[in-house]
């Protein structure tokens, strides 16, 4: 089974879901200094979104810092539920790819 997960783009969530996210410490705010005097956020912030699973364990943030970042993540020890979670996250990924790569 895939990840069951809900796309928000920068560009039209609003204050509160923004805020949401970033008082959870899932989504990046854009605002660094350094990053903005390198270029980093050219065209911000137009291109950029998050991926987030309705547990709220499985993260993929797109063109933050990578273009493509997945998160697998939960409390306590269990490892392998965790890298279970981001196999199958990245299976959605390679398969939304061929999808749209197809000719």
């Amino acid at each position: 089974a895939g990840i069951n997960a809900e796309y928000g783009r920068h560009t039209t969530m609003n204050e509160d879901e923004i805020k949401e996210l970033v008082d959870k410490h899932f989504l990046f705010r854009g605002k660094d200094k350094m990053q903005a005097a390198s270029g980093y956020h050219a065209d911000w912030p137009h291109g950029r979104g998050i991926f987030v699973s309705k547990d709220e364990k499985f993260l993929m943030w797109l063109n933050e810092g990578d273009h493509l970042r997945i998160i697998s993540m939960e409390q306590g020890g269990d490892i392998p539920s965790v890298f279970d979670r981001l196999g199958r996250g990245a299976a959605a990924v390679e398969a939304g790819l061929k999808e749209v790569t197809k000719t």
